[in-house]
């Protein structure tokens, strides 16, 4: 895995807070699943967490999606096991906020 990690580190880019590199202690390969990987990292520099998906298509064409998260890579397990959010409950919680402000 850490052999894989270190191949992968160049797509990984750099935090998108501060434009640090990552440092590969600091980079947790969270699940794989065949063309997906799925990494949390932390920047060494400003401390921000990131999500990071790792694409490749069978042309060997590399996509890389990042996203700012809050979650620790402990914490983010529990919550990627959870259901989706569905329409009825943004429809409920908009009807509720929307009966505290009339």
């Amino acid at each position: 895995m850490l052999k894989n990690l270190k191949k992968e580190m160049k797509f990984l880019g750099n935090c998108p807070l501060c434009k640090g590199e990552y440092d590969p202690e600091s980079v947790a390969l969270l699940e794989q699943d065949g063309v997906l990987s799925l990494y949390h990292a932390t920047c060494t520099s400003c401390n921000s967490m990131v999500i990071l998906v790792v694409m490749k298509n069978l042309m060997n064409f590399v996509t890389t999606i990042g996203m700012i998260t809050d979650l620790n890579k402990d914490e983010f397990p529990t919550f990627f096991a959870k259901d989706a959010v569905n329409y009825d409950e943004v429809l409920a919680v908009h009807q509720a906020l929307k009966s505290i402000n009339q």
